[in-house]
């Protein structure tokens, strides 16, 4: 538990100072979320804190898989790995929608994607439990099913995000009330718990209590599209990541 504490704290304070420089930076380069009819601000918020969030959350699975819990599983720093690689492609589209706001269809295919760029690292939903039986995926609908519900999560997130805090909020209840189940479930079953699963939402907690001392009410810089839809991507791989690390 120490080791996740530890890679919680690191997310937090890294994405505080990260987003503290790039709100300088969205200034300086002209990167505002203008006001529009249905928005609540009243005056432009600088973009880039989606960014600061990546780099908090890089920062914090590199830290996490140096160490001896987390790093003698090789599995967890694969998919570490696999989810810092899928987190850059997919803030780097957000940052660019933020700009320049790309079409809807545009924004689909990079989200394909980075749902490719996933399952080919090979993290996949490997079964589906139900109340009365374990349904095992063949190959094909393992990897459909693993690509539809990422797009699902990122773009759920997505939507979410209207209002101060909202989705950085949501988002950090969500993902400790999984660690909290991806945990205690490994500890009351005796299994391993150095999961991806764990460490991946303890460090999106921790990127969204780092982000949200920025994005509270009134807000001081906003997430974007690059940061909801990595919000989305990483709570869409905490519980794909489960499925192929703990017994059915």
């Amino acid at each position: 538990m120490r080791e996740y504490l530890l890679v919680f704290l690191v997310a937090a304070s890294v994405t505080f100072l990260a987003a503290s420089l790039l709100r300088h930076v969205a200034i300086r380069i002209g990167m505002f979320a203008q006001v529009r009819a249905r928005d609540m601000h009243t005056l432009p918020i600088p973009y880039l804190g989606g960014v600061a969030m990546f780099i908090g959350l890089a920062v914090a699975l590199l830290f996490g898989v140096q160490m001896p819990f987390l790093g003698r599983h090789p599995i967890v720093a694969h998919d570490a790995f696999a989810v810092v690689i899928a987190g850059l492609v997919l803030t780097l589209i957000g940052a660019i929608d933020d700009k320049i706001d790309l079409p809807a269809l545009v924004k689909l295919g990079g989200q394909g994607l980075v749902a490719g760029i996933v399952v080919l690292q090979g993290v996949r939903i490997y079964w589906i439990p139900l109340p009365d039986r374990i349904i095992a995926l063949d190959d094909a609908s393992s990897i459909l099913i693993t690509m539809f519900f990422i797009a699902l999560c990122t773009n759920a997130v997505n939507f979410v995000d209207g209002l101060d805090g909202l989705a950085s909020g949501v988002v950090a209840i969500g993902a400790l009330s999984f660690f909290s189940y991806a945990y205690f479930l490994a500890y009351e079953h005796e299994l391993v718990r150095a999961t991806t699963a764990s460490l991946i939402t303890v460090a999106t907690a921790g990127i969204c209590l780092g982000f949200l001392l920025h994005n509270w009410h009134p807000a001081k810089m906003f997430m974007g599209d690059a940061g909801s839809m990595l919000l989305g991507l990483l709570m869409a791989m905490s519980t794909i990541s489960f499925t192929g690390q703990i017994d059915p």
